[in-house]
Formats: structure tokens, C-alpha cells, sequence
């Protein structure tokens, strides 16, 4: 019975050593995965971010514009 014993804990061990072993690699896997993702969602506010501020700019180019066109209407 002592060594019926012994051998199931022993299963029971290897068993949690392998899952463990398993899961260490999925959490490798997703620590990458989020690695990525993060990156790509870095790029893509950076890209975001520019694109604002071109789009600023433009409205101020525009509305500089527009105000000359006033100043030339109102003269003529």
C-alpha cells in the first residue's frame, strides 16, 4: 500500500511538472503576442498622431487663406 502510495504521488508530481512545463510556454506565447500587439499599437498612434497634426496644420493654412480672401473681397 506504501508504494502504491508513493508511485501516485509520484505520477501526480510528473503530471504537474509537465503542465506546468505547458503552461510556461503558453505564458512565453502570450507575453509575445502582447509584446507585439503593443508595438503595433505604438506605430499605429504614432501614425495617428502625425496625421493629426497634419491635418492641424492644414486647417491653419486654410484658414489663413480664408482670411486673406476676406481681406481681398472686402477691398474690392
Amino acid at each position: 500500500i506504501y508504494m502504491d502510495l508513493q508511485d501516485k504521488i509520484l505520477a501526480a508530481v510528473i503530471d504537474t511538472q509537465a503542465d506546468i512545463k505547458d503552461i510556461q510556454q503558453r505564458i512565453e506565447r502570450l507575453e509575445f503576442v502582447q509584446t507585439r500587439t503593443y508595438d503595433k499599437l505604438d506605430g499605429f498612434m504614432i501614425f495617428v498622431s502625425r496625421h493629426e497634426a497634419e491635418i492641424s496644420a492644414l486647417h491653419s493654412r486654410l484658414q489663413r487663406l480664408e482670411d486673406r480672401l476676406k481681406q481681398i473681397e472686402t477691398v474690392q
